[in-house]
């Protein structure tokens, strides 16, 4: 036969639609059994599915029906689906079975002849379709003699292009290129997911969960997440970890230590013989762990605390008459609210529930009918608003030390500003030396004296400053007991441990 160029030489491609089992086939198909491939006929049918090819066998997947012009039809036993694709391709065996047995008869073979060169033919366009779906060089490329590099050694490689230009070679996918990918990264290359990858850093799991969120480092080095802070706060240092705090409150500030320098002071209130009025102020707390800020509140002495202005304010108890009262400015960190407290406790008042924090800023005292003791804060300085009389004697005045409780706040050394009278009760009586002691030095003060040094009738006035003890006591004495007149008077303190 004529075998004539056609646009589909040597293979069809189909589709499959779940229905429909017979597909033409438009390239030329002999009839010549292949034992080999099991076939009756030289055509190959394959099916792909997730491009997995499966080839089907004859007279069990399909049959072929052939016409007289070797075109003809395949029939599938089942009708190939739509996610599967069909391949028609021709597929003769390579061989040569023509026989010219009649040479010397003087008749050419011509049918035999012919058959052979069609076969030959069509076994030309089979090279020519799988030609066509190999890699070729372009027809200008001066390259030849190309060897594909497939050893042991290049195993899982790819083939490229060499630098040059001029030949094929086999590299690891993370040499390709300019910049080769190190050792380490390359080990990257074969993890399939996130989690692989941070097994090979040696990286964690991510921890930020909320907007915000901040990653610090544990005891142990390792990250973990910070949740972001409520409004207004932020981050400080606690000096271990990062914290989130209020803006009121440093955490760098130390007993003493005053970053904003507005101190809480005391007064008299409106009952001024039992209220307390405590000013807005900044204060550190007095195990140097922050500073908060507090608003303006008045506290009763006489009622249990609660919270609040106008309320209560002592910790335990009733009030006392003759007593020291300290008092504490108290700090809640959880409702982030100051308050006030009075307490007989220097150094462990009766914090109500939820106040952990505190620190004094000034003391009180009762006098004998309960009632607090008027006086005016000037700094450090408390001044009694009437001086109280100490000592008034006028006989058997004591010429060895003597203590002395003076009007002071129990539980502190404070600098007590004194006074001293001194008054003669005859005529041409000449005035004895006084002299005042802190009880823990051993140097006398002479706090009132004669000093023209005759016989006078008449009275001295001195003022002076001596600490007391914690227990509010001095110590005095006189170098004469006999008629004459000694009054020590208390103006108020110092309190310098403010």
């Amino acid at each position: 036969m004529t075998i004539a160029e056609t646009t589909s030489q040597t293979r069809n491609n189909y589709t499959g639609n779940g229905s429909t089992t017979v597909f033409p086939f438009t390239f030329i198909v002999l009839e010549e059994s292949n034992q080999a491939l099991n076939r009756d006929y030289t055509i190959k049918v394959i099916l792909t599915e997730n491009d997995v090819e499966t080839v089907q066998q004859e007279n069990t997947d399909y049959t072929v029906q052939l016409g007289t012009d070797g075109l003809g039809t395949v029939t599938f036993t089942t009708a190939p689906t739509a996610t599967q694709s069909i391949t028609f391709l021709s597929e003769i065996p390579r061989t040569q079975s023509t026989d010219y047995i009649n040479i010397g008869t003087d008749k050419f073979p011509a049918n035999s002849h012919e058959g052979t060169v069609d076969k030959l033919t069509l076994i030309s366009r089979e090279q020519d379709e799988a030609i066509d779906r190999s890699i070729l060089l372009p027809e200008s490329s001066t390259l030849t003699n190309v060897t594909i590099p497939v050893s042991a050694e290049n195993a899982d490689k790819a083939i490229v292009v060499n630098s040059a230009g001029d030949d094929l070679t086999a590299k690891n996918l993370a040499d390709i290129g300019t910049a080769p990918v190190t050792d380490f990264a390359k080990t990257l290359l074969d993890d399939n997911n996130a989690s692989e990858a941070r097994t090979t850093l040696d990286a964690q799991e991510d921890v930020i969960t909320t907007q915000g969120d901040i990653i610090v480092g544990n005891v142990s080095g390792e990250a973990e997440r910070l949740p972001v802070g409520t409004v207004g706060q932020i981050l400080q240092s606690n000096g271990t970890n990062p914290v989130w705090a209020n803006k009121d409150i440093s955490t760098t500030t130390t007993k003493g230590q005053s970053l904003l320098p507005n101190p809480i002071t005391i007064s008299n209130g409106t009952d001024s013989d039992h209220d307390i009025d405590f000013t807005a102020g900044n204060f550190n707390f007095d195990d140097g762990s922050g500073q908060a800020v507090a608003t303006a509140l008045t506290k009763q002495i006489d009622s249990s605390w609660v919270a609040g202005n106008n309320a209560g304010g002592l910790d335990t108890g009733s009030v006392a008459a003759d007593t020291t009262y300290h008092c504490f400015v108290i700090w809640n960190p959880t409702t982030e609210t100051a308050d006030f407290l009075f307490s007989t406790s220097l150094a462990s008042p009766t914090l109500p529930s939820g106040y952990t924090k505190k620190t004094r800023v000034g003391s009180i005292i009762t006098n004998s009918s309960s009632n607090i003791i008027l006086f005016v804060q000037r700094g450090k300085e408390f001044i009694l608003k009437t001086k109280i009389t100490e000592v008034n004697i006028s006989s058997s005045i004591p010429t060895s030390l003597t203590d002395l409780v003076v009007t002071s706040p129990n539980g502190l050394i404070t600098s007590v500003l004194m006074g001293c009278h001194i008054q003669t009760n005859a005529t041409a009586y000449k005035f004895p030396t006084v002299f005042a002691k802190d009880k823990n030095l051993d140097t006398e003060v002479i706090i009132g004296a004669d000093g023209r040094g005759g016989d006078f009738t008449g009275k001295t006035m001195n003022n002076f400053s001596i600490y007391s003890d914690t227990s509010s006591t001095i110590q005095y004495r006189a170098t004469d007991s006999g008629t004459w007149n000694l009054q020590i008077f208390c103006f108020g303190w110092v309190d310098y441990q403010l």
